[in-house]
């Protein structure tokens, strides 16, 4: 297996043998799976927070207007 960099953003990689071929696509895979499951999480937390960010706000405001007070809500 060889490895070039062909300029700064670029990596030329040529593999002699069929075994590093097959052994690169199957760690590809498997990274590629598990980057997939983290993104997953990620996004469930992010819903999540929002979901909670949502819910301070809608409080904020029910009880904002249970005291008679205007709110004025932007989204910056």
């Amino acid at each position: 297996m060889t490895i070039e960099r062909t300029n700064s953003q670029q990596v030329k990689m040529s593999f002699n043998d069929d075994r590093y071929l097959k052994l690169y696509k199957k760690v590809k895979d498997e990274l590629e799976g598990v980057l997939g499951k983290m993104g997953e999480v990620f996004d469930e937390r992010k819903r999540q927070e929002n979901r909670e960010i949502l819910a301070k706000i809608d409080k904020t405001i029910r009880k904002s207007e249970d005291d008679g007070d205007t709110v004025y809500y932007s989204n910056p």
